[in-house]
């Protein structure tokens, strides 16, 4: 399993030592995707797009099954990297939220 986790910034991603633990019990690769990379920072940044999945998961795309969940801009590059990678939308499953 391949999480790729996007968020502003490393100090405010969600359950950050929980996805360190399931790490070491599961088969499980973490990929933050950091909108605000500090200087230094050496992993993803921006949006996750196609380039960004093309460089953690194995082809082909269409074969893997996505869970994505997040506010709208999120979804909305997830959807359209999706897309450019030809997957079809039987392999989305997703949850889509917004902060009031």
């Amino acid at each position: 399993m391949i999480l790729l986790y996007g968020g502003k910034d490393g100090e405010s991603a969600s359950f950050r030592e929980e996805l360190e633990s399931l790490k070491a019990r599961l088969n499980l690769t973490v990929v933050h995707v950091l909108a605000a990379a500090p200087v230094g920072w050496t992993g993803e940044a921006g949006l996750i797009t196609a380039e960004v999945f093309k460089r953690h998961l194995p082809p082909p795309y269409a074969d893997h099954q996505y869970f994505i969940c997040g506010p709208d801009v999120l979804m909305d590059a997830i959807e359209a990297a999706l897309g450019d990678l030809k997957v079809p939308m039987s392999k989305y499953h997703f949850e889509r939220y917004s902060f009031v």
